[in-house]
């Protein structure tokens, strides 16, 4: 997926990228100009890994759904632009570990969906 494939959609809302084959996410761009969008799902693909500047630029998204995935690992200032986050799915994963301050400054979170990973710890 190009990381320009969405630049020109700033005013969209609702992105939903649910059941298709993604495996990857480019590193930087995809999401950096949509400013309005507040849903966001992309849960049964492929991916191993989202890359910490996947959301930045995203300060309205309240909604995020990564579930049924192959993550084994978030990067630590994953959601350090998206404050606003309400409910967040990371079920059905491979994670393992969670970093301490992963969700932080997130203080409108409501709803965090953990089941079916393989969570032993979180880590400094």
């Amino acid at each position: 997926m190009d990381a320009d494939v969405f630049q020109d959609l700033s005013n969209l809302q609702y992105l939903n990228l649910d059941f298709n084959q993604i495996s990857e996410l480019p590193q930087t761009g995809l999401l950096s100009n949509m400013k309005s969008l507040n849903y966001f799902s992309i849960k049964q693909n492929n991916l191993t890994r989202v890359p910490v500047d996947t959301f930045q630029g995203t300060v309205n998204l309240t909604y995020l759904d990564i579930g049924n995935n192959k993550l084994k690992n978030l990067p630590r200032n994953i959601f350090r632009t998206t404050r606003y986050l309400q409910e967040i799915n990371l079920n059905n994963n491979q994670l393992t570990t969670l970093p301490k301050t992963l969700l932080w400054e997130l203080r409108d979170l409501n709803s965090l969906e953990l089941e079916g990973n393989r969570l032993t710890s979180v880590d400094e």
